[in-house]
């Protein structure tokens, strides 16, 4: 399982969170987004994104905020483990 967490600072709205399995090969796609925001400059200034990946598998180790930029092709590779591993964390509220 991999989540994408997209968060924004500096004034800070919402962290999104977003899981996706994945194929057989152990690859996953997440589509790109973009949308149209009007923003007013104020004393922080302009809001800026930044994108982390959870992967987690039972039986490996969990890897947690692994940060992505524009990155294609990231390669991430787990661990074996017999310590039960706590899975990515996905905020539902």
């Amino acid at each position: 399982t991999v989540v994408r967490m997209t968060d924004q600072r500096p004034a800070r709205v919402d962290t999104v969170f977003e899981s996706q399995k994945t194929d057989a090969q152990g690859s996953v796609e997440f589509e790109s987004q973009r949308r149209w925001a009007v923003e007013f400059m104020m004393i922080h200034g302009a809001q800026h994104y930044t994108w982390d990946i959870c992967v987690s598998k039972s039986g490996y180790e969990t890897k947690r905020s692994i940060q992505i930029g524009n990155d294609v092709d990231l390669k991430v590779t787990l661990k074996k483990t017999p310590k039960v591993q706590e899975p990515c964390y996905i905020d539902n509220s």
